[in-house]
């Protein structure tokens, strides 16, 4: 949406029906950021730029903050980087323990058979 209203702001007589709903959704948000940078020189508005950076930050860390939900509606806790590593190396130790066992009856195994 913030791109194509900067696009049609470009335009000499961009089409009304496009501009008037694009402005009505995005210049509050564009406003918060040209009190901060005004314009320079009267024309050149980089109060977009700010407006993105903003964007993009409040997006990456909402995506690195995970949250699974389930059917309900209830946060299901996931596990912690420290605890699935931790998982991962007890699975992998169950696993090397069922094969050291698994070898240990083929043994007991043969000798009998002798």
């Amino acid at each position: 949406l913030l791109t194509g209203r900067l696009i049609l702001t470009w335009s000499p007589s961009p089409p009304r029906q496009i501009v008037y709903p694009l402005a009505t959704l995005c210049d509050p948000y564009l406003n918060l950021f040209r009190g901060i940078i005004p314009p320079i020189g009267g024309t050149i508005d980089l109060s977009p730029i700010l407006a993105f950076t903003v964007l993009n930050v409040f997006t990456n860390t909402a995506a690195a903050l995970p949250a699974e939900v389930d059917a309900k509606g209830n946060l299901i806790r996931s596990p912690t980087a420290s605890e699935r590593v931790g998982s991962v190396a007890k699975k992998a130790w169950a696993r090397r323990m069922a094969a050291s066992k698994a070898k240990k009856e083929e043994k007991e195994k043969a000798a009998a058979a002798k």
